[in-house]
């Protein structure tokens, strides 16, 4: 049977595994199709691409943060890379990301006293797509936390070190048609809610789903690795009422979430054939 992964990590964001070793992971996973969406960052996905081995078609992909009615992550495959649409948004994004991460830092200092170095921040800010992740890195080579989730919960939550999502994140609008712009799909990730965020309940969920419909998405990321059988069920039936290509993945980023494996699709790692991610037609 025959399987694949859309949601990948890399170092050129906040993964463990370089752009260039990612297909070569897939297909010892036993993926035919893989596709990184590093946050806010074309880099890596390209890269990625670029060094697909023989027998694996490696997708160049994008996680945008954005807001509609709340905050939410879209991801985009099939565009161009070079559009000016895309430079465009990045660039947006890119401000944001530093301007947030500089906003975490000082909450840190202000909130728990933990004051980075200067080499800590000039290694932090040289990153392609600074945020959370790297931040959650120095504190456990510091000592302070023994893992990146330890630190999400206990230094970097949204509550603890609050960012405002007008700072961080651009209009799902905005992020829409330039993906629509650059040729490519755009899609709702994780939309029942990602890693460490409380999921939506089905109103909440409904009401985010017409924000983000209004917007321009056209698929929906039924297949996730923290959903349960019964969470894709239902999100594969909203699709279905709404005419939007399916896609699935299992938001992997190496060694900071160990127990989640490339093609990891589900919650209990059943396998998904291929043809269930619809929006594959569309991509390939």
């Amino acid at each position: 049977m025959e399987q694949a992964d859309l949601h990948i990590h890399t170092t050129a964001s906040d993964g463990t595994v370089p752009p260039e070793d990612i297909g070569r992971l897939a297909r010892g996973a036993g993926l035919s199709v893989a596709a990184v969406t590093d946050h806010d960052d074309l880099t890596g996905g390209i890269e990625a691409a670029a060094h697909a081995p023989e027998g694996i078609r490696v997708l160049h992909g994008v996680e945008l943060s954005a807001i509609a009615r709340i905050p939410c992550h879209l991801v985009a495959y099939g565009y161009d890379p070079a559009h000016s649409a895309m430079a465009e948004i990045m660039e947006d994004l890119r401000r944001r990301r530093i301007r947030k991460t500089k906003i975490r830092v000082r909450n840190l200092a202000d909130n728990d006293g933990i004051i980075l170095t200067p080499r800590e921040e000039e290694w932090l800010f040289s990153q392609n797509s600074p945020g959370r992740g790297h931040i959650a890195d120095i504190l456990v080579k510091r000592g302070l936390v023994d893992s990146v989730p330890e630190a999400f919960v206990h230094y970097l939550n949204h509550h603890h070190n609050p960012v405002s999502p007008a700072v961080s994140r651009i209009e799902a609008e905005k992020a829409c048609d330039a993906v629509r712009r650059a040729g490519g799909i755009i899609g709702w990730a994780h939309p029942l809610g990602g890693e460490g965020e409380e999921h939506l309940s089905p109103e909440a969920f409904g009401e985010q789903l017409d924000a983000l419909l209004q917007a321009g998405i056209r698929s929906l990321e039924c297949y996730y690795a923290r959903y349960s059988e019964e969470e894709i069920d239902f999100l594969t039936t909203a699709a279905g009422q709404h005419d939007l290509l399916i896609s699935g993945g299992s938001d992997y980023h190496g060694t900071k979430k160990p127990d989640i494996h490339l093609g990891m699709l589900n919650a209990v790692s059943k396998p998904v054939p291929m043809e269930r991610l619809t929006i594959l037609d569309a991509l390939l």
